[in-house]
């Protein structure tokens, strides 16, 4: 398979999972069984129960925690210094595995820090190469949508990083999604889940 055919695949096959994850980010706020003031783990284990309940027969295979791969030493603090990836889809494509891959953080609209660990906790773990390709989940707890993506963009801004700024690229089948473009790394999808309005 030529590596054009492989980036239409991979290409589908986040566009698959994202569908997924917005599936069960929809059935899980619609019966309002969640707590804004989770965190991102509980948040992410319970989309990860919902899709399988509720979704299996679409889905992939989505597993969450995912570890990568275990430092070699076992000093205190070894398991936080093996990167942790929040959400993995994986399937079989003509004989080889493909991995879909989302880092989950919260996100307020009214709180500048999160954002700031959004971006370093989140986006730079791709960007550095910490964690295999892949792309972001923000899970909204407070304020609104707008304000939690200025709040990202202007923090990028004052790193001198304008360019990697989340632009909508929002659709029927893709509402609050952005995207952010980076050099070296190409292309980041933000998925943002509102669980205020």
């Amino acid at each position: 398979m030529n590596r054009n055919n492989q980036e239409i695949i991979q290409k589908a096959i986040v566009n698959h999972c994202v569908q997924v994850l917005l599936k069960a980010f929809q059935k899980l706020k619609k019966t309002g069984n969640f707590r804004l003031d989770w965190e991102e783990d509980d948040f992410t284990e319970k989309l990860k129960t919902v899709q399988r309940e509720r979704f299996w027969e679409e889905s992939l295979f989505l597993e969450t925690q995912i570890n990568y791969p275990k430092p070699k030493d076992s000093s205190p603090g070894y398991a936080a210094r093996s990167p942790c990836i929040d959400i993995h889809f994986e399937t079989h494509f003509s004989g080889k595995s493909v991995h879909c891959y989302f880092e989950a953080k919260k996100i307020k609209g009214n709180e500048s820090s999160l954002s700031r660990l959004y971006v370093i906790e989140g986006m730079d773990r791709f960007l550095t190469k910490r964690y295999p390709p892949g792309h972001m989940v923000a899970y909204l707890v407070e304020g609104n949508l707008q304000d939690a993506v200025a709040k990202i963009n202007r923090y990028l801004c004052r790193k001198q990083r304008e360019d990697e700024r989340l632009r909508s690229i929002q659709s029927e089948k893709m509402p609050d999604c952005f995207e952010s473009n980076h050099e070296e790394y190409g292309s980041m999808l933000h998925i943002i889940m509102d669980f205020v309005n």
